[in-house]
């Protein structure tokens, strides 16, 4: 019960705006100062002191472990290696994996496969070889050309260039 009594006055404290105090118990009106200057100190004292208290409990209790699990603790669990309790805890602890483990997981999902292995059969019927023959494949080239009456229109086009700008700019031959 106290410790939530002191989170309600901590959201008081940080909730309220200024102004005139409550009224005290018993229906008796609040004493003039609390509104006052100590008033103010205690609310601003408050705010900051909040966010400061909030970061160190995060320090102390972390809710989600940051950093990459201990891969040898991970190794010595699975192979049995720890010979008392007190290793093995110390090794189940080290070895947990942590959120940037959990987003390397995330990121190998879309990252293409390194090794794919083709089975000989599948469900007893043989794959068929296109498939297990994987060339590279060669690049194909194709060449468009454009021809009318036989000429290719590139060439003509060029020619007729070359004649139009030998013979000047007045039309005839310079």
């Amino acid at each position: 019960m106290t410790a939530a009594a002191w989170a309600f006055a901590g959201i008081k404290i940080l909730s309220s705006v200024g102004g005139a105090a409550g009224i005290a118990a018993a229906g008796a009106p609040a004493a003039a100062g609390a509104s006052g200057l100590m008033g103010r100190l205690a609310r601003l004292g408050g705010k900051v002191l909040a966010p400061l208290a909030i970061w160190q409990a995060a320090n102390d209790a972390p809710l989600v472990q940051v950093e990459r699990g201990d891969a040898a603790a991970r190794a010595r669990l699975q192979s049995g290696q720890d010979n008392d309790s007190m290793s093995r805890l110390r090794d189940l602890k080290a070895s947990s994996p942590g959120l940037l483990d959990a987003w390397d997981e995330v990121k190998s999902w879309w990252s293409a496969p390194t090794n794919i292995s083709l089975p000989q059969t599948a469900n007893g019927y043989p794959v068929p070889p296109f498939v297990q023959n994987q060339q590279p494949l060669q690049p194909i080239n194709i060449t468009t050309t454009l021809q009318l009456d036989g000429r290719v229109i590139a060439e003509t086009m060029n020619e007729v260039n070359g004649q139009s700008a030998a013979r000047g700019p007045q039309g005839g031959p310079h």
